[in-house]
């Protein structure tokens, strides 16, 4: 929605949609690697002969998660930088404050 208003407004958002599409790749890493993991430990429950390999490799799997996790995290704070300084006003749609004067008495 805030890209539609920034191109609406006839910015360049081709970078924007890039680390858009960057950050989704990252995340959808992470939940493939999560349920490879997942798989991994469930077999370790039901092997005797090489549950530990299958823990290892299930933790390795987790541990390359967290990588994609913490470079979809950088790819959002890009996003977020580039949307404000495109001069996007992110609280445009939260209502307005209203000011109630005090009484001094």
């Amino acid at each position: 929605r805030t890209l539609k208003k920034l191109n609406d407004k006839g910015l360049d958002t081709t970078k924007v949609h890039e680390k858009v599409d960057s950050f989704n790749g990252h995340l959808d890493e992470a939940r493939k690697l999560v349920e490879d993991a997942r798989a991994k430990f469930a077999d370790a429950k039901l092997s005797s002969d090489n549950s530990r390999e299958l823990v290892r490799e299930g933790t390795e799997l987790l541990r390359k998660a967290q990588e994609h996790l913490k470079l979809a995290h950088n790819e959002l704070k890009e996003i977020v930088k580039a949307i404000k300084s495109a001069g996007e006003d992110l609280e445009e749609d939260k209502p307005n404050k209203v000011s109630v004067p005090t009484i001094n008495g």
